[in-house]
């Protein structure tokens, strides 16, 4: 879509998305399956002749339940959830004079999985966007924010059978941004994770992964991860003629629990943060840069008869590559806080 406007541009785009999934079975599979992707705003080229503004919002919304009250073992409660929010992929903006454009993916989400004799699994796939892959030209200041949220819950929980729980969650603000500016510059990216993913078992193994792959891809959804990846700014070059302040946040509140009290109980999860990955910058006059990734990581795993295994890993960084460049006074601050723990308790495994 091309837009060209003579004078004063604001444009606003809103794309909102529910899905909601529930199945019940009281005899063989209850399989409760919902996928949902919004994007706000993709492959737009926009030119004003003078300020520009530029909004652009997408958010999801959904869960996914099943249950199983039968006394079978083969049977089984299934249920996912994948879910996608863009709030702008693929952009070119020039402004004439003052530019300012916000971009904001969202997702919030639930899976739950319940037996009684029944397997239950639970898993989520969970990706939530501010701004990609964009071009930005201003003549005068420019304003670029980009925000990545994501809040999940994924539970598992069975009686008599096995209960495993999966999810991987992945919140970007901006990432693959070239940008000009006049004026002064303003860049923010902010990304921030809530995810908690639970398995219980009275009989039989508990499970919990987060951001780690299962080796188990029975079901109609595959969760592949390499780590939940939280990233505030991500491939950034940003050309500024006079002062600038960049700013990078990558937030996580993560926790991983499995218990059993006849099974093995088994928990892991992994995450990746980074404030600002790869920023190459030059500014013409005083710039200020902040790098900042906050994350709590908490894995547990109890088994009363049963083994028990708890691993935790984080790979935190606060600003990494680039190169950077500015001509006045300069102010560069990294920060990383992470708590991350893992605890295994058992005691007659």
């Amino acid at each position: 879509m091309d837009i060209n406007v003579g004078g004063v541009g604001n444009l606003t785009a809103l794309a909102q998305g529910t899905a909601d999934a529930t199945a019940t079975s009281v005899s063989g599979l209850a399989d409760a399956f919902a996928a949902q992707s919004a994007m706000g705003i993709s492959q737009l080229e926009m030119k004003t002749a003078s300020d520009d503004t530029l909004k652009s919002t997408a958010t999801v919304v959904g869960n996914a339940k099943a249950m199983s009250t039968g006394d079978n073992s083969a049977d089984s409660a299934w249920a996912a959830m994948d879910f996608d929010a863009t709030g702008i992929n693929g952009l070119a903006l020039q402004a004439g004079g003052v530019g300012d454009l916000t971009a904001m993916g969202s997702v919030t989400g639930n899976a739950i999985a319940e037996g009684v004799a029944s397997k239950a699994d639970a898993r989520a796939d969970i990706d939530a966007m501010g701004l990609q892959d964009a071009w930005f030209s201003s003549s005068s200041d420019g304003t670029i924010t980009g925000i990545g949220k994501v809040i999940s819950d994924v539970s598992a929980t069975s009686t008599a059978n096995t209960a495993k729980a999966e999810g991987d969650f992945d919140a970007t603000g901006i990432q693959a941004l070239e940008a000009g500016i006049g004026g002064v510059s303003i860049l923010k990216g902010q990304s921030q994770v809530v995810a908690a993913v639970s398995a219980q078992s009275v009989s039989e193994s508990a499970d919990a992964y987060s951001g780690v792959n299962f080796t188990d891809t029975t079901g109609g959804l595959n969760v592949v991860s390499d780590g939940s990846n939280v990233f505030g700014l991500s491939n950034i070059e940003l050309a500024g003629k006079s002062d600038g302040t960049i700013l990078g946040t990558a937030s996580g509140a993560f926790d991983t629990s499995a218990e059993s009290v006849l099974g093995n109980a088994n928990a892991q999860a992994s995450q990746i943060m980074r404030g600002i990955s790869t920023l190459n910058l030059d500014l013409g006059g005083d710039g200020g840069i902040n790098a900042i990734v906050q994350n709590s990581n908490f894995v547990s795993a109890s088994s009363v008869s049963g083994n028990a295994t708890a691993v935790a890993s984080v790979d935190a960084i606060g600003l990494e590559g680039g190169n950077i460049h500015i001509a006045g006074n300069a102010t560069i601050m990294a920060n990383v806080g992470v708590d991350s723990k893992a605890e295994a308790s058992t005691i007659g495994g």
